[in-house]
């Protein structure tokens, strides 16, 4: 059976920085016995196809047509920008056409689909640039508009396609579909991101070539960066499933090809060194991914390999720009033996030596392709396809079976695989099912992963190629099915109402028995698995249950369960509080209520019911004067009706922020995350105060206001807070705080001096990062501010005074009284801590008039 071939590489002619090559090996299913020989050109190749442009990609269909990508821009005369197909015999397929409106410009992979669809990488131009593109093809050429763009505008350097026609994807790309997923990605056949693939295979990493073995694991040769930022080299190994498995070896350079041959890992690429040793661009690695040093063991003059490619005899062929091979003379082109010694025999005449060879692709009849880059007499590079014959004159032959199927009998959904052995080549297999032909089974192993009835019947292999035609003894298929039985049937259930409720019966039979459960001997919708749950909050009915077990041999019904409800009266067990709020403040009423089934609840306001409030919590915002009054709520399930204590709320009248602080001369403002509240449950003179908002982690509330200093302000504040870490802060606008508190801190008075000119005075709450203690707030009352100076004079008593002079805090001074601007009198010493400093005295009868004085000493 043929299998596609790919090889790949980048132009380094072209100035580009480094060449990837990834080559996917054909596999020929039989066993071939060709011996070494020198093969000559194959002169019926028709060369005048031959793009006009550098040749990147070679890509082999199941139809044996060849696809050829790249830099160029016609073929044959026809204008076909980046990707052309050629017949067998060379010529341009004209049934192939990709349109100019696709824009391809350049193709550097290509990963072809089961269905024939052809996913390409390259370059498309937009504004005079040259932009990265990932797109599909329809088998005409003509763009698939469905695939999307996945990795739009960014480099793929890799493409691989797994047989269930998932496709990976490597190169330098951050995002797939707009998530970011780097240098390694795998898509849905559509193109979309496969989620459940998310290898972990380092920072940043570069995937340059990707491989899928037998068992479809997944082998993935790229760059990534480590702990300290240094790009590292290595051979990532992936489970089918996505799952990191971990490094093959390390490396020093990049690898551009991976290849399997036997059980062993052929890779080439642009390093010096495999796991410290020194074994320059081409190495083969054991199962375990160890070097093998046998192998190649007199090294290659080498500058880069450019393909790889095994043969079914496990000889190994190899393009690229060396001199020699183990000591043999070779320019660019040469085959090893499956050991790793040079066929010495193998070496073909071929035209004047190129700069180099690229890309090579094995075809099914044995003949080879080899792309190379060569030089004409005027400088000028030419771009040419050459085919060589195959190993030897007898290299097709005619199928023959030489292991038949065998019969078969077993229970259904049992894995069934039906294998054949041929022996010929090129061979190409066909299973029949009862004489007809199976679609897709084209396998020498066939494979039913769940048996079921429809399956059994006759299978036969046929192998066929050029030649002729081979056909398998006939293998009978016998699927014996199992009537169900019920091993543990449900039982009879009581509960309390409004509670969850399931049945469970175990049962046996092949294939595995369906479920449908009945309620009073209807079917409920949708409830076909062993378990029926029944959840509290639907109300589950009391009655009978039972389900029916069915499969294609018959069907049984289990016992009939009983579900009896058992019901409970309401009962609230915490009643509503009542409580006090400031207008424009929020309101809350919480209840507890049990019963069965759980009840439910309606709040209700001066005894008419509240429209949607049926929740345990009822939650009043910017409550007005007009909300208040009695709260109840009302519980009820079908065992009857409570219905809670009275709760009361009562609004007080709004406060205005000076009200509240008891400062008619101040103007202020307040802002954070949440601002500041005037409230009445919490003061110090016992009437009003304000509170810090209700913030939360890393939050703040702060209210200021502006004086012209210099002056003293004074203020009571409060805080219950987590000790340490939340704070209420008293800072001059901007700058740090001069002064805060903090934990569990009960009314204190605080007086502060205030600097000249205009000053804002900040008061700010503030949270750290994480925790809450206590009720997680601040308050502030009572604040005066009073300028420097400024004297006020009261009459406490009928015949008595006092003076009061504000002065700065800490200042000593005295305060004198005179009845004619001429003596004065020392009416007290200060030395002003409280502030303000004051002095009392008596009022003389008949005194016509007195004034008074304050002297700051130095």
């Amino acid at each position: 059976m043929l299998l596609s071939s790919f090889v790949f590489r980048l132009d380094l002619l072209r100035g580009l920085l480094f060449t990837f090559t990834a080559l996917l090996a054909l596999a020929f299913g039989s066993q071939a016995t060709a011996q070494s020989s020198t093969p000559a050109l194959d002169l019926s190749f028709n060369t005048a196809g031959i793009p006009n442009g550098y040749i990147n990609v070679l890509a082999l269909q199941p139809d044996g047509k060849v696809l050829v990508g790249g830099s160029f821009t016609n073929s044959l005369g026809q204008f076909l920008p980046g990707l052309v197909r050629l017949l067998f015999n060379g010529q341009v397929d004209t049934s192939f056409n990709v349109p100019s409106t696709v824009g391809l410009k350049s193709v550097y992979r290509i990963g072809l689909q089961s269905d024939g669809k052809i996913v390409v990488s390259g370059n498309q131009p937009s504004f005079n640039q040259d932009y990265p593109a990932l797109i599909r093809l329809e088998t005409n050429g003509w763009q698939d508009t469905t695939f999307g763009t996945p990795v739009g505008g960014q480099f793929v350097g890799a493409i691989a396609i797994q047989p269930d026609d998932l496709i990976l994807i490597g190169g330098t790309f951050t995002n797939v579909s707009g998530i970011r997923h780097p240098g390694l990605a795998r898509l849905q056949p559509n193109g979309t991101l496969d989620f459940n693939f998310h290898p972990n295979i380092g920072t940043n990493p570069i995937v340059n070539a990707i491989a899928i073995n037998s068992l479809g694991q997944i082998l993935a040769g790229g760059s990534y960066n480590d702990l300290n930022g240094y790009s590292q080299f290595a051979l990532h190994y992936i489970a089918a499933d996505g799952t990191y498995l971990g490094q093959i070896n390390q490396f020093d350079g990049y690898i551009s090809t991976i290849q399997f041959q036997m059980g062993y890992i052929l890779i080439a690429g642009n390093f010096d060194h495999v796991g410290g040793i020194f074994q320059r661009h081409f190495a083969r690695l054991n199962g375990g991914g160890g070097l093998d040093a046998s192998f190649l063991n007199g090294g290659i003059g080498v500058s880069y390999i450019g393909s790889i490619a095994v043969q079914t005899n496990s000889k190994v062929l190899l393009t690229g720009s060396f001199t020699n091979i183990a000591g043999a003379q070779r320019s660019g082109f040469a085959r090893l033996n499956s050991d790793g010694t040079i066929d010495s025999v193998y070496n073909p005449s071929l035209p004047a030596d190129p700069s180099q060879y690229e890309g090579l692709l094995l075809q099914p009849d044995g003949k080879l392709l080899v792309s190379d880059v060569v030089s004409n007499l005027f400088g000028v590079d030419e771009i040419r396809l050459l085919r060589l014959q195959g190993d030897t004159p007898d290299f097709v032959r005619g199928p023959a079976i030489v292991g038949h199927p065998t019969n078969q009998t077993v229970l259904a959904d049992a894995k069934v695989v039906l294998s054949a052995n041929a022996a010929g080549f090129p061979l190409q297999f066909q299973w029949l099912f009862n004489g007809a032909p199976l679609p897709g089974m084209t396998n020498s192993n066939l494979t039913i992963p769940k048996a079921e009835p429809e399956h059994a019947g006759v299978y036969k292999l046929v192998a066929s190629n050029a030649l002729g035609t081979a056909t398998s003894q006939s293998a009978t298929l016998t699927v014996n099915v199992v009537v169900p039985s019920i091993q543990i049937q449900p039982t009879n259930q009581a509960v309390l109402a409004g509670v969850d409720v399931s049945f469970t019966v175990v049962a046996s039979g092949n294939p595995a028995p369906a479920y449908q459960w009945f309620y009073n001997g209807s079917p409920l919708t949708s409830q076909t698995n062993a378990t029926l749950f029944l959840s509290g909050s639907s109300n589950p009915q009391a009655g009978v249950y039972k389900v029916r077990v069915q499969n294609v041999a018959g069907s049984v019904s289990s016992q009939g369960a009983t579900l009896t409800l058992n019901y409970l009266l309401p009962s609230i067990t915490s009643q509503p509080g009542s409580m006090v709020v400031t207008q424009g403040l929020s309101a809350f009423f919480s209840v507890i209520a049990t019963g069965a089934p759980s009840p439910s609840l309606q709040w209700i306001h001066n005894g008419a019911a509240i429209l949607g409030a049926t929740n345990p919590t009822l939650t009043l915002l910017n409550v007005s004067t007009n909300q208040a009054g009695v709260y109840t709520v009302r519980a009820s399930n079908v065992a009857g009706v409570v219905t809670s204590l009275p709760a009361t709320l009562t609004v007080t009248p709004f406060l205005s922020f000076s009200e509240a602080l008891d400062t008619a001369n101040l103007v202020w403002t307040s802002g954070g995350t949440l601002p500041w509240i005037a409230q009445t449950n919490t003061s110090h003179d016992n009437r009003s105060a304000l509170q810090s908002g209700a913030i939360t982690d890393s939050q703040e509330s702060w209210i200021e206001t502006t004086v012209n200093g210099p002056g003293t302000i004074s203020f009571w504040w409060k805080v219950d807070s987590e000790n340490g870490f939340d704070q209420l802060q008293f800072a001059f606008g901007d700058a740090p705080p001069q002064i805060f508190i903090s934990g569990q801190r009960d009314w204190a008075r605080v007086s502060l001096n205030v600097p000249a000119e205009a000053q804002r005075l900040r008061w700010r709450y503030v949270k750290d990062d994480s925790s809450a203690v206590g009720l997680d707030r601040g308050w502030l009352d009572q604040v005066e501010y009073l300028p420097f100076g400024l004297a006020r004079i009261q009459f406490p008593s009928p015949g008595t005074y006092r003076i009061y002079w504000n002065a700065p805090l800490g200042q000593a001074g005295i305060i004198e009284t005179s009845t004619n601007l001429g003596s004065w009198i020392v009416l007290t010493n200060f030395s002003n801590s409280t502030n303000p400093a004051s002095a009392s005295g008596l009022v003389p009868a008949k005194e016509p008039r007195r004034f008074f004085r304050a002297k700051l000493l130095p």
